[in-house]
């Protein structure tokens, strides 16, 4: 194994290879601009042999390569078709198909799936069809959230399966799939669930009271899509049920995009009403809270775009927004050199906040930092909620920690024999969490009789 180094300067993603009947491989470059680079295993040199005036626009800014059933390399960007010749690029107006991926002795891979694939006998037509049988430890799970009926639900990543736990039977079911790669947040949302996942961020509601997993676009499926929320949106981050039953999203944007946005979705009509495409200049929204005596929605940033590429702006921000005005009411950094607000959450008239292993009591009142505390560890993402009886609950890397809502001290719980990747699942007795393949759960410390009453207005 031999490191080549770096095929462009600046741009992150090399997203495709193809070598050409010369020996030469040529390189598909992204995300930001595109390149088209040939690199020549003879003489280890490479160069862009993009033609001059290709240039990437929003939408498709990534060069992709193939070898073709000619033996001849291609090259796409955007509506721009090319063929390669040695390092000559030639614009054309079609290509050949791309190939069917075979094996040494010519039988063709005809599909291919979840511990299943097929092989087909081009000179009978016969296909056969075989199973693996390799065990693997589990898909990674990368999100935990809190459905109907105090059901746990989550999902893996790449695949995208969803799961579900139901704690009084103390067993876990596997629901379906979902195209995507992951979902980034759930919703529970009249004994219903909302399901948003990356990429598009792709919104979806699924009936546990209908006892089938069909994902579609139709009446007739179980989850139902309902396609991207808005411009701006790859990766939904948060979601939150905001003033009159609307529901707010913030997402980080495309790859080699900065600016971010956030969505409003009304359940009533299961469509977006508003999007604000950069509603913090050049930055991701990465955390929500609606806070209902001001009646302002809260939110924390992060400081980064979409894959591919560099920060615009120096540090993350934290925000207000007026659902009635519809627009940006406060902007500021809470804190310097801060690249994101993992978790946010309002409570009894105070906005709870998170920078690294920092805790910030924010006043709506005076728009200022009140308090600030030390966390047992590095926030995690969206893992920090109040349950009915007023308890506040929150993760980090390695503990479980609980934040009184009077004077906003946090006092840690519990640590964690495993790493914490991802949360968010909190009921009355118990807090749930991800890590790796695993579902965790930690059994929560009963509230002293007399406090339960008093910690929730």
């Amino acid at each position: 194994m031999e490191d080549l180094g770096r095929m462009h300067a600046t741009e992150m993603y090399a997203r495709s290879l193809a070598v050409g009947p010369n020996g030469k491989v040529y390189v598909g470059v992204g995300t930001q601009q595109g390149d088209l680079v040939v690199f020549d295993p003879a003489t280890r040199q490479h160069r862009s042999i993009l033609p001059e005036g290709l240039k990437g626009a929003k939408g498709w800014s990534t060069v992709g390569v193939s070898r073709r059933s000619d033996g001849q390399v291609y090259a796409e960007f955007g509506p721009t078709l090319m063929r390669i010749d040695d390092e000559k690029v030639v614009r054309i107006q079609s290509a050949p198909n791309r190939p069917p991926l075979k094996l040494r002795d010519g039988r063709e891979v005809a599909a291919y799936g979840r511990g299943t694939f097929a092989l087909k006998n081009p000179r009978t037509g016969e296909v056969a069809e075989r199973t693996f049988e390799y065990q693997g430890a589990g898909d990674m799970i990368f999100v935990v959230g809190t459905g109907p009926r105090g059901h746990v639900y989550g999902s893996t990543a790449m695949p995208l399966e969803v799961f579900r736990f139901d704690p009084s039977q103390n067993r876990s079911e596997h629901l379906g799939g979902m195209p995507g790669g992951e979902v980034y947040s759930m919703l529970d949302h009249e004994q219903k669930l909302y399901l948003c996942y990356y990429g598009g961020s792709v919104m979806n509601l699924y009936d546990p009271a209908r006892s089938f997993w069909k994902f579609g676009a139709g009446s007739d499926c179980n989850p139902i899509s309902f396609g991207g929320v808005g411009d701006g949106h790859l990766r939904p981050r948060a979601m939150i049920r905001g003033p009159n039953g609307l529901v707010y999203i913030g997402s980080e944007p495309p790859y080699g995009e900065l600016g971010g946005a956030m969505a409003v979705w009304d359940p009533r009509q299961n469509k977006t009403i508003e999007n604000y495409r950069h509603l913090v200049t050049n930055q991701s929204i990465v955390s929500l809270a609606y806070e209902p005596r001001s009646g302002l929605i809260f939110g924390g940033t992060g400081n980064y775009g979409g894959g591919g590429t560099r920060p615009g702006e120096k540090e993350a921000k934290f925000f207000a927004f007026d659902p009635v005005k519809k627009g940006k009411v406060f902007e500021a950094a809470l804190v310097s050199g801060a690249t994101k607000y993992p978790a946010t959450l309002a409570a009894g008239g105070k906005v709870f906040t998170t920078v690294r292993d920092q805790l910030l009591v924010f006043d709506p009142a005076r728009m200022a930092v009140v308090k600030t505390n030390n966390l047992p560890g590095a926030q995690v993402e969206i893992s920090l909620g109040q349950q009915r009886s007023g308890r506040i609950i929150g993760l980090t890397t390695k503990a479980v920690y609980e934040i009184d809502p009077a004077n906003g001290e946090a006092r840690h719980l519990a640590t964690s024999p495993v790493r914490i990747a991802c949360g968010f699942a909190l009921a009355e007795d118990a807090v749930y969490f991800g890590s790796g393949p695993e579902l965790w759960r930690y059994g929560l410390p009963a509230i002293p009789a007399g406090k339960a009453d008093s910690r929730r207005e």
